[in-house]
C-alpha cells in the first residue's frame, strides 16, 4: 500500500471514531496509539491531540528504560 492510500485509510478509520462518539452523544471515548499524522485528528470534530511521539518524543521516555 501507498503511504497515500494509507493516509486515506486511517482517515476512514479516525471518522468512523468520530462518528461512534458522536453517536453515543461523547459518552464514549476512544483513545488510540498511532503514528498517524497530527493533522488527521485535529480535522475531526472530536479528536484531541494529547502527544505526538515524533523526533525523540516517545511513549516510553529512554531515561524510563535507563533506569532498569
Amino acid at each position: 500500500m501507498e503511504q497515500d492510500e494509507d493516509i486515506v485509510q486511517v482517515q476512514k478509520i479516525f471518522n468512523v471514531f468520530s462518528e461512534a462518539i458522536k453517536k453515543t452523544s461523547n459518552k464514549m471515548q476512544i483513545i488510540v496509539l498511532n503514528h498517524a499524522p497530527s493533522n488527521l485528528v485535529s480535522q475531526l470534530e472530536n479528536g484531541h491531540l494529547v502527544e505526538e511521539w515524533r523526533d525523540g518524543i516517545k511513549l516510553v521516555p529512554m531515561d524510563w528504560i535507563d533506569d532498569l
